[in-house]
């Protein structure tokens, strides 16, 4: 959201944003791309850590995201960011700015907590649990393909400052200029269905299937039941088609530090 005045980047900083985009213009590897441009970001804007996703926000169907990538993520920051991405009543961006530029498929980047104010904050249980344990967040959206969008969150951890304007647009600037980063890899129309067809606590569990958590660890983190987490994961392999974690590893193969992707 812009202040009014636009700052000036300094040699310094122009000569690190043409470092960053030249850097990842040698693989073609389209995750591993993503990561080091991401990373490299969140170093730029000092984000201890990111998450990308696929989303889907408006029409006749919930919300929801999938086709996950991220990084420095802790266990539990992973899941209260997983749950309010996948939670259908609310999933969607709540600015009016965002919602605005979804409406009229524009790319926007904001910073959360000068966007949202202290009443959302407080009040929006999605938002608690996305920024849980965060001082501020950058949220970009960016047209994908099939009525998909791009979603990125950069996030500072509790005890650092918000975002400054001067990080929001170099934000703004490096996701806005590579249009491969909103890109997913080929998957199969079918699969894709079949994800959408799960309700959002078991797609919360595949994620972190596919983050090499165990039916115990799940359970723990999500505060539920054994019987419960073992349900949902039956649910999952009959939705996919599949009878074994490594048969669903297989669905969701991809090359990067953390290999949750729904």
């Amino acid at each position: 959201m812009s202040t009014g005045r636009e700052p000036h980047f300094t040699n310094d900083e122009v000569a690190a944003l043409a470092g960053l985009l030249g850097g990842v213009a040698d693989t073609t590897d389209l995750p591993a791309r993503r990561q080091r441009l991401l990373q490299g970001l969140s170093q730029l804007i000092r984000a201890d850590t990111w998450l990308w996703t696929l989303s889907r926000f408006g029409g006749d169907r919930p919300g929801m995201s999938y086709g996950f990538q991220y990084g420095q993520l802790s266990e539990q920051e992973l899941l209260s960011l997983a749950e309010s991405t996948q939670d259908a009543r609310d999933s969607a961006p709540g600015t009016a700015l965002v919602m605005e530029r979804i409406a009229e498929g524009r790319a926007c980047t904001i910073a959360l907590y000068e966007s949202l104010g202290k009443t959302s904050r407080e009040s929006n249980p999605n938002w608690q649990r996305y920024l849980s344990g965060f001082a501020d967040a950058i949220l970009s959206v960016h047209p994908s393909e099939k009525g998909l969008w791009s979603c990125t969150g950069l996030h500072r951890r509790s005890g650092g400052e918000p975002f400054q304007e001067r990080e929001r647009r170099i934000a703004h600037m490096v996701l806005t200029s590579v249009p491969w980063l909103h890109l997913e890899a080929p998957r199969t129309e079918p699969l894709l269905h079949a994800v959408e067809q799960l309700p959002p606590r078991p797609r919360v569990v595949l994620i972190l299937l596919l983050d090499g958590c165990a039916a115990k660890e799940i359970a723990q983190q999500m505060d539920l039941s054994p019987h419960t987490v073992r349900q949902y994961i039956k649910q999952i392999y009959q939705a996919l088609g599949v009878t074994t974690r490594g048969e669903l590893h297989r669905h969701f193969a991809a090359t990067r530090d953390n290999p949750a992707q729904p």
